[in-house]
């Protein structure tokens, strides 16, 4: 369900070459943020919906990446 007044206001600024946005500190303390904290991203109607990554996607995400890390040299190989 999507609030029917923001929370806050933010600018979209640049970061080399992706866009960045920067929450307030109050969000981030609220929600018990950290830098690292993964977060999903969903495209919605006029905008995105980012949430917090259940335990189980961050399990499914840290596996993918060692996989990756460990078939480093075949997976080079196949993209070739």
């Amino acid at each position: 369900m999507l609030p029917t007044a923001p929370i806050a206001i933010v600018p979209i600024t640049t970061d080399g070459t992706s866009l960045t946005v920067t929450l307030p500190q109050e969000l981030v303390i609220e929600l018990g943020l950290r830098a690292g904290t993964l977060m999903q991203v969903f495209t919605a109607d006029n905008g995105i919906i980012i949430q917090r990554c259940d335990s189980a996607v961050q399990r499914q995400i840290e596996i993918a990446k060692e996989v990756m890390r460990d078939r480093q040299e075949v997976l080079r190989r196949l993209a070739e």
